[in-house]
Formats: C-alpha cells, structure tokens, sequence
C-alpha cells in the first residue's frame, strides 16, 4: 500500500486540494456518527469511519466505538488510519489555530499583570 504524502500529483497541483478533501472527510465523520447515534443506543457498536488524511489515494478505515470517536473529535484530533500523515498543510493549519490559543493566553496574562502592577502602583501613591 502506498502510503500519502504532499508529494502527489495532486498535493503538487493544488496544495489546498487535499486540506479541503481532509475536511470533507471530516464532515463525512460527522454524519456518520449522527446517523450511528440514532441506530446505536448503547454505543457498543464499533462502527466505519474514514481517514481524514485527505490523500486522493487513500481509502482506508478507522474502526472505532461511537465513545472513542467522540473523545478524539473532543480534543479536535484528526482521524487518521494507522501510519496516515496529516498533510503539510493541514499541520500547518493545527499548529497555527495551536499558537493563536497561545497568544491568547499570553495576553490574557500580559493584560492582568498590567491590572495587577497598576493596582500596585495605585497602593503605593496613597502610602
């Protein structure tokens, strides 16, 4: 089996081809779990997803149970079939969102030290 990589006939014409195909799997993951939720009620059924590695060539399926679906689409997990890379381009997307929650956080930070010295230097003016 040939596994995918960016540098497919496809990846090379069109790098976004594959990042929009990986979410269209993605959406296909969806419905499926949508309509599995509705035949399995108990969730014990080990049920067909598709890998979302988006390579034209890959057809491969992920076994898994409706519970372990949901905690990896918690976690905004990617669904990839054993061996499976995500694109280039599809890690550069997940590490860009991953560093814009860090800047987030960081001036969140940045804007309650500012709170924090200016309270500080408030204290101090009236001593």
């Amino acid at each position: 089996m040939i596994l995918p990589n960016d540098e497919s006939p496809t990846a090379r014409a069109d790098p976004y081809a594959a990042v929009n195909k990986a979410d269209l799997l993605g959406e296909v993951n969806s419905n499926i779990r949508r309509v599995a939720a509705d035949v399995d009620s108990d969730h014990e059924t080990v049920w067909d997803f598709v890998c979302e590695c988006g390579s034209d060539d890959c057809f491969e399926q992920v076994r898994l149970q409706l519970a372990r679906y949901d905690e990896l689409r918690n976690t905004d997990a990617v669904l990839l079939a054993p061996g499976h890379p995500l694109t280039k381009a599809r890690e550069a997307r997940q590490q860009a969102e991953e560093l814009q929650e860090e800047a987030t956080a960081l001036r969140n930070q940045a804007q309650t030290q500012q709170r924090r010295s200016r309270r500080i230097a408030d204290e101090l003016d009236e001593a």
